[in-house]
């Protein structure tokens, strides 16, 4: 009489694949499948990677996986890799990924340092903060203290650069801080956004976010000192934007027009599907200071122009356009009305004088260079030139703007808005 094959051995001896070829079939088929074997075959199959037709064994037999705290453990892990993670960057977060989500924080061991837990706890948490569902956010983060979770932060590289990613306990601190800004918590929020900037003084959006904060709570000049840091560091048109809506508030008109400016020229490359919030505003404080005629140039270019990217116009513009009643001039020149804004911005985004010189180095690949002007050399980023291509003995006029030098953090004169001389 042949002995029966002890595969607590064969799994033990990680010969996963004679585990797998043996139980699969009779698995699948359900005839003479022994389910005390049921464990060592969906793990196996997930040794293997073969993540889907762990998750078909599991569901076949989850009558008997549930109360299985072995096999419960596997399954898991099987629909974490082939239901969960393919889906966990999605930029919409779809109803079956929520589903999945759901069944792993109901059935997955409630470790908060357990990933296949935790990563589907957090979107789920963030996936109704953006609903504003804050009770069930708060529900879901239940009793969990962030100094349970994982301070390690993961070094990978992201196109030949280094790039520190966050941390568990930095992601669930984030999400904190979401919820208390969303319940209108602000002192909450606050002191949770200066535990981040502790553990990440470096992190441009942690600060972005204080200094939006600062500005809800109406401390006004905290805020404004918070983005002029920022800016300084780091050139983005979203952060000029935020600061000319602040620079309203505090009744600086002439700061706002000038974050206004800078914001639409770096903002220029951008799809009007993402900047129109931008020209809107705009539009806004200009009409206000009486610059009627350039208000307009903005309403009617950001309608025509977002109606022209393939259909997607914003819900929330068309609503603005609806509500307020302004109706946009009949098929414009969108050419003619950019090149139009375009050199009304020049005229205020710079503080510094005009100055004239020449294009001394180019920097391999073109990128960066510099100038020279009255025995001074400024670096230049191909960025801030505007027109053709920078070459060596190019003469330019250009501006001058502090920056900081991202290779030795200190702040250094660069040359701006570089425009070939004719």
């Amino acid at each position: 009489m042949t002995e029966p094959i002890n595969y607590f051995v064969i799994y033990k001896s990680k010969n996963y694949s004679k585990v797998v070829a043996d139980l699969l079939p009779s698995a699948l088929d359900g005839k003479n499948f022994n389910t005390k074997n049921l464990n060592m075959l969906i793990d196996s199959l997930n040794k293997l990677k073969r993540y889907d037709e762990a998750v078909n064994v599991g569901k076949k037999y989850i009558s008997e996986v549930l109360p299985n705290t072995y096999a419960l453990g596997s399954f898991c892990f099987s629909v974490y890799m082939a239901k969960f993670l393919p889906h966990s960057k999605d930029e919409i977060v779809k109803p079956e990924t929520i589903k999945t989500v759901e069944w792993l924080i109901e059935h997955a061991k409630k470790d908060p340092t357990f990933f296949v837990y935790l990563n589907p706890l957090l979107i789920a948490v963030e996936y109704h903060l953006t609903r504003q569902n804050f009770a069930l956010a708060k529900q879901l983060m239940g009793n969990i203290n962030p100094d349970q979770l994982k301070t390690e932060r993961t070094e990978i590289m992201v196109e030949g650069k280094k790039v520190l990613l966050k941390s568990d306990k930095m992601k669930f601190l984030k999400l904190k801080f979401d919820l208390a800004k969303g319940e209108k918590e602000f002192e909450t929020a606050l002191s949770i956004i200066n535990q981040l900037i502790e553990i990440d003084p470096w992190d441009i959006w942690f600060k972005r976010e204080k200094a939006s904060l600062l500005s809800e709570m109406e401390q006004y000049d905290e805020s404004m000192n918070l983005y002029e840091e920022l800016i300084a560091r780091r050139k983005e048109w979203f952060l000029y934007h935020e600061a000319a809506k602040l620079a309203i508030k505090m009744n600086r008109n002439e700061d706002a027009l000038k974050f206004f400016s800078k914001a639409f020229i770096l903002g220029d490359k951008q799809i009007s599907l993402y900047t129109w919030h931008l020209f809107i505003d705009t539009a806004k404080f200009l009409d206000t200071t009486g610059k009627n005629e350039e208000s307009r140039w903005h309403l009617d270019y950001v309608f025509h122009s977002a109606i022209n990217d393939e259909g997607n116009k914003p819900q929330e513009m068309l609503k603005f356009f609806h509500s307020s009643g302004y109706k946009p001039a009949p098929n414009p020149d969108l050419r003619t009305l950019r090149t139009k804004m375009l050199d009304f911005h020049s005229k205020f985004q710079f503080d510094s004088e005009q100055l004239e010189g020449v294009i001394s180095k180019i920097d391999e690949g073109g990128k960066s260079g510099f100038v020279t002007s009255e025995n001074k050399k400024y670096f230049f980023s191909s960025r801030d030139f505007k027109g053709k291509s920078p070459s060596e003995g190019m003469i330019v006029s250009f501006y001058t703007e502090t920056k900081v030098n991202r290779k030795t953090n200190n702040e250094e004169l660069h040359a701006v808005g570089l425009v070939v001389k004719k």
